[in-house]
């Protein structure tokens, strides 16, 4: 169908249930216009980007939902790096998008002209620009998939500012498969329960994928029935 990439961005938000986006935006024709015609998702308003990040790290960790935020270009981005940073050694999954400069400008120096991608990719599992209308459905599926899968963390999506304008022929958006946990082998399973059942003072010490494995009722169980105490990292 005929739209625009922010449209399709917001469509991919909420057919995978978004909520809340943090956010300051810059330019104003980027992202909220579509969001207040299109959808329900509400645009919480901060005062810096670095707080934009932050309560969509919170809320990650709050909820167990991926967090979004939205920066404008240049040293709006650059104010997201922290947050990112945090989230992606912490393994709670973010989505941070932001407007980039115009693709026609690009390496002309113009104002708030940011390498955004080189910038973020120490800090993110995925650091992304778009140039290519069409490609929006797949960016935002993957996001959604690497943001949750393996080891959860960072994602970040640039679109410029004329492409993310640009009405152009755009697939609707599908929802990515969820999320797939790993799981241990049944026979290694049984050599740990043997190894636990021979221990004399067994001590069990969890940490914050506890809580992302959502094991609090299996951790429960485990240390009730082997009688273990549990010890628990500061995550």
């Amino acid at each position: 169908m005929k739209t625009t990439p922010w449209n399709s961005v917001v469509q991919a938000l909420q057919a995978e249930g978004v909520e809340y986006i943090f956010g300051l935006p810059g330019d104003t024709r980027q992202l909220l216009p579509e969001l207040a015609s299109q959808s329900k998702i509400k645009f919480v308003l901060v005062r810096h980007e670095a707080s934009a990040v932050a309560c969509a790290y919170a809320y990650a960790r709050v909820t167990g939902k991926i967090g979004i935020c939205y920066a404008s270009p240049g040293p709006g981005t650059g104010n997201l790096v922290t947050g990112l940073l945090e989230a992606t050694t912490g393994c709670f999954p973010i989505i941070a998008l932001a407007s980039g400069t115009e693709n026609k400008s690009e390496g002309m120096g113009a104002f708030q002209e940011l390498d955004a991608q080189n910038l973020m990719r120490p800090v993110t599992k995925w650091a992304v620009r778009v140039t290519d209308p069409a490609r929006v459905p797949w960016v935002m599926q993957r996001a959604f998939a690497l943001a949750v899968n393996g080891k959860p963390g960072a994602v970040f999506i640039e679109i410029l500012s004329d492409i993310g304008l640009r009405v152009t022929e755009i697939d609707d958006y599908k929802t990515f498969l969820g999320r797939h946990r790993m799981r241990p082998d049944a026979g290694s399973v049984r050599a740990a329960a043997r190894v636990l059942s021979q221990s004399e003072r067994p001590l069990m010490l969890c940490g914050s994928g506890a809580i992302l494995s959502k094991a609090a009722n299996q951790v429960k169980a485990l240390s009730e029935a082997g009688g273990i105490p549990v010890f628990t990292t500061p995550g």
